[in-house]
């Protein structure tokens, strides 16, 4: 620039002028050589100085230089002067470096834009380019940055290149492109101002190439002989901790590791990755310590830090932790393949330490395709099969669209012991269901299968559907099948049965002598002999008949076995052959009074002597009957053919007075209006009709009946059979003045004794299914009502139908407005509820239990109370609250020698097993031991579980110990604990035999 003005003043100014001017040359010299003072002087005390653009020029290029307060106002004022002016690049392009050295990167840029690069002197070039590409940079305008750094690179190698290779190369590292700027880094690390920042970068592109190979050659030297800025040493040892751990050298990472700790405070992504180092390590409890410092917030490391404390808490035994962690870690979005694997882990320690299938359901819906969803069944089954609940087994088997192998065959066990139970409990059709579950799936001729079908028929029979039952039978029997079995040996005889149910004499009656013929002396051959007999009678072959009594009488002779000659003699009455029919019945005399038929007998032995003219006897049998047996019908029957033989031998008055005893004893009773027609007759005869009306009034039937009286005269009838007990008597009576009169107000109440009938004679079933009727009539009063739908929810629980007692129950708790009232509802719906697995009516109902301990005392028993206590807890547990059900436990089982006490002693052991907490086993069970209880199952299973812990801690010596000193000293029935020591002994065994093998 200052050759181009000397040549510009020599040709415009003359050579006096020029002569004169010769003291601008030497200021300018003296400006080349940044001697700044000296030549702003000179220019300054030139005479044009103030008024020529040179001389102005260069005196603020020197103010600039200088850095002289007002350079800036002096430079502005210049351009706006001379903004023609050649000097004006020089002096905006010095004003550029100086708003650059002070960092006002926009301010520079601005002033670098407006020189003209082809003014700057090409030494000076790359500085100004790299220095606008650096401004650019700063600014965040990175491809104008990337472009000046590419323009300095194009002018050759000079000061600028290295730091242009450097900053394009960090502009890339920060946009992600480490591939594109490890080569610029490698390029920029020649030069020595930039070495160690370059190696540093260089060691994380091959980070993030994951070339730890490099890092662990490399990487290393430059760490060991500091080949990168001393303050980024410790961020390169956290970078050769991940590759010593990525290549398995666990000490070397933890090495490089403490010495990433550069005594600042940690970030989250610190404590992440010094978790994640100590899992991989197995320091569990350092790992956890540190993953909790990430979770605070919501975020990927979040997720990954709550599924790794899940495993790691799985790692040191504590279930419970490990269940919230691993909760948690479902709880966000971030890595979709994490979330389903943690939700399925929480599922599968809900289910394992609660017993809480609402999660695994959860995630059925959410994640699982039907294998994996079947796979989930299919654990659920097993696990309630150890815990022998084969309900639970069966409902997540049935959820399996296809069984096969293992699962086919647990499925056949759990239905087969659960169909015996409620055959066992008389819940039939339930029953039923189960075992044609298993004659579906087991082989036709396998002997389960064979069991199966059997007690299937056994169902149906008493059930009712005796077609079904005779069919299944006949089948087994013809298909040999049971061979060896005692069901086999008596599958003619319930054919037979079967047969004779559904009124087939002829059918029944050939397979009885089936049976008999096989089985000469089979312990049922007596009654198959008698139900023979039977059909034939049915049949009117009443020679056959009388004949195959006899046969059983004579065979087993029992005066008291009245039955056999009793029916005998019935039929001979029938063939007219009365001689026979007293002989046989002669043989009442010597029976008992309480034997069955006695009444019948010596009923029909009387009138037998009747029919042959012995008066005299026949008097004396029916006297005898009405004195030994006066609460049967007979009885009146008895007192009324005395009567007509007092009557036949005149003596009126001795007549009169039986019927009158007929009609006193009962005056609504069945005799009693054949005893009246007596009474009306013999007055009649006697000419005395008035005293008859007199007599009449006196028994208050003066009047003529009434259909309402006849209807209310039958109904007390069979009332009093009921209220007496007789309800064999009772049932029949009752059910036919139903089916005449439905639509009446005894009806109503006749068919709630028929439901208490039922359940007098133990059929649960049919009572239950009677009593759910009642309970909808509306011609029973509430009260009545409300007694049916108690007995209905109170039978259905012991069928095992909990679903059902449980909604029957609810009904009734919404109804029951007083807590004296709710001590049996409330009680009965929880246990429903907790049958049912009802879970959330449990927690519901138990709620409107009073809870202050006065009013609870009064509301239930203490007994009571604490089975209801349990059963709330164990709901709670179910529902995965926990927290809640602990402190229930607590108070349980500060009273250890009840039975809900002793288990919430045992629970609470297993709530320590399942945190970890081995060392409150021990103390749990140790205390327990020592309470005195005599609660041995509860006891015996805490001492189990505490040989379990010593398993867990690898101390398989006291383990041992513990479970064969259990196996010795535990002398209760229940064959689970046998079970129990018998599977954790044999393992240690094999365990034992294997190290022995292997030595």
């Amino acid at each position: 620039m200052r050759k181009t003005i000397i040549i510009f003043l020599a040709a415009v100014l003359s050579p006096a002028l020029f002569a004169q001017n010769r003291s601008i040359e030497k200021a300018l010299t003296l400006y080349d050589r940044k001697m700044y003072v000296q030549a702003e002087d000179i220019l300054q005390s030139l005479p044009e100085y103030g008024d020529d653009p040179v001389a102005d020029g260069y005196a603020v290029l020197c103010a600039l230089k200088l850095r002289s307060d007002g350079s800036d106002i002096l430079a502005e004022n210049y351009l706006l002067r001379y903004a023609s002016s050649v000097l004006c690049d020089d002096i905006c392009l010095e004003q550029a470096l100086i708003l650059f050295d002070k960092a006002a990167y926009q301010a520079s840029m601005e002033k670098f834009l407006k020189v003209k690069l082809r003014n700057v002197p090409r030494k000076s070039r790359s500085e100004v380019l790299f220095k606008m590409g650096y401004c650019c940079h700063k600014e965040g305008r990175q491809a104008e940055a990337e472009h000046y750094f590419d323009e300095v690179l194009l002018l050759g190698e000079n000061d600028y290149s290295a730091p242009a290779r450097y900053l394009k190369g960090y502009q890339l590292y920060v946009q992600g492109d480490c591939k594109a700027a490890l080569p610029l880094f490698e390029q920029a690390g020649a030069d020595e101002r930039l070495e160690k920042l370059s190696n540093y970068y260089i060691a994380l592109c091959q980070y993030d190439a994951r070339n730890f190979d490099f890092l662990l050659t490399e990487g290393v030297r430059f760490y060991e002989q500091a080949l990168v800025p001393v303050d980024r040493l410790p961020h390169l040892a956290r970078l050769l901790s991940e590759a010593c751990l990525d290549r398995g050298d666990s000490a070397r990472a933890r090495k490089y590791f403490g010495a990433s700790d550069d005594g600042s405070a940690r970030t989250r992504t610190d404590y992440f990755y010094a978790g994640s180092l100590l899992f991989l390590t197995k320091e569990w409890d350092g790992a956890i310590d540190n993953f909790k410092q990430v979770t605070a917030v919501r975020d990927s490391l979040s997720q990954i830090a709550w599924y790794q404390m899940g495993q790691a808490y799985m790692e040191r035994k504590n279930k419970l932790s490990a269940l919230e962690s691993y909760k948690n870690a479902s709880s966000f979005d971030y890595d979709r393949k994490m979330k389903e694997d943690a939700f399925f882990n929480y599922a599968k320690l809900a289910f394992d330490v609660n017993g809480d299938t609402s999660v695994f359901t959860d995630y059925i819906r959410n994640y699982s395709d039907r294998v994996r969803g079947e796979k989930i069944y299919s654990y659920m089954a097993l696990a309630s099969l150890a815990d022998k609940n084969w309900q639970a087994a069966i409902d997540f088997y049935d959820k399996i669209d296809m069984l096969s192998g293992v699962d086919k065959d647990n499925y056949v066990h759990a239905n087969y012991i659960k169909g015996a139970e409620l055959l066992a409990a008389g819940s039939y059709r339930r029953a039923a269901s189960c075992f044609m579950a298993v004659t579906y799936y087991a082989p036709k001729e396998d002997v389960v299968n064979q069991l199966a079908r059997y007690n299937l028929a056994e169902a149906y029979y008493r059930d009712g559907q005796y077609d079904k039952a005779a069919s299944i039978f006949v089948e087994l029997y013809n298909g040999a099948a049971l061979y060896g079995l005692p069901q086999g040996e008596i599958l003619s005889y319930d054919a037979a049965y079967a047969m004779l149910r559904k009124y087939d004499y002829n059918a029944a009656g050939a397979w009885f002598a089936r049976y008999v013929a096989e089985n000469p002396s089979g312990s049922r051959v007596k009654d198959a002999m008698l139900r023979r007999a039977d059909c034939l009678f049915m049949q009117a072959d009443y020679k056959g008949a009388a004949s195959a009594y006899e046969e059983v009488h004579y065979k087993w002779s029992d005066a008291s076995d009245i039955y056999p000659y009793y029916q005998g003699a019935v039929c001979y009455g029938l063939l007219k052959n009365d001689r026979r029919r007293l002989e046989l019945l002669s043989l009442v005399k010597d029976a008992s009074p309480t034997s069955p038929w006695y009444a019948e007998a010596m009923f029909e032995l009387g009138k037998a002597q009747h029919s042959l003219k012995q008066k005299k006897e026949a008097a004396e049998t029916f006297n005898l009957l009405a004195q030994r047996v006066p609460g049967s019908p007979y009885a009146d029957r008895a007192v009324l053919e005395l009567g007509t033989l007092k009557r036949g031998e005149g003596d009126v008055e001795g007549a009169l007075e039986c019927y009158k005893r007929v009609v006193g004893k009962n005056p609504s009773g069945e005799f009693a209006e054949d005893a009246l027609l007596g009474i009306e007759s013999i007055y009649q005869s006697l000419g005395k009709p008035k005293e008859y009306l007199a007599y009449l009034e006196t028994i208050g039937r003066g009047g003529e009946m009434s259909e309402a009286d006849k209807e209310n005269m039958i109904f007390a009838a069979a009332e009093r059979q009921y209220l007496e007990e007789n309800y064999a008597a009772a049932l029949p009576a009752l059910e036919e003045f139903a089916a005449a009169h439905p639509a009446s107000a005894n009806a109503a109440v006749a068919r709630y004794y028929i439901a208490g009938c039922h359940l007098a004679q133990a059929d649960k079933l049919k009572a239950c299914d009677a009593y759910l009727h009642c309970a909808e009539d509306s011609l029973l009063n509430a009260g009545a009502r409300r007694e049916a739908s108690v007995n209905a929810a109170t039978l259905s629980y012991a069928l095992e139908n909990y679903d059902q007692a449980c909604t029957l129950w609810k009904g009734i708790v919404a109804a029951d407005t007083t807590l004296q009232s709710r001590k049996v509802s409330v009680p009965g719906l929880i246990r429903s509820a907790s049958a049912a697995r009802r879970h959330e009516d449990v927690v519901a109902a138990y709620a409107l239990l009073p809870q202050e301990d006065s009013l609870t005392a009064a509301f239930l028993p203490a007994a009571q109370m604490r089975q209801m206590k349990a059963l709330y807890a164990a709901s709670l547990t179910a529902l995965s609250r926990r927290d809640e059900a602990l402190p229930v436990l607590e108070d349980l089982a500060l009273a250890p020698d009840t039975a809900e006490g002793a288990k919430a002693n045992f629970i609470l052991a297993q709530n320590a097993f399942d945190k970890g907490d081995f060392e409150g086993v021990r103390s749990r069970v140790q205390k327990f031991g020592q309470s005195g209880t005599d609660q041995t199952y509860w006891l015996a299973r805490a001492f189990v579980l505490l040989g379990d812990s010593y398993a867990e801690q690898g101390n398989m010596k006291q383990a041992r110990a513990t479970w064969e000193s259990i196996r010795e000293g535990y002398d209760g029935d229940e064959k689970d604990i046998a079970e129990m020591l018998s599977g954790r002994l044999d393992k240690v065994e094999q365990e034992q035999d294997s190290v022995k093998e292997n030595q």
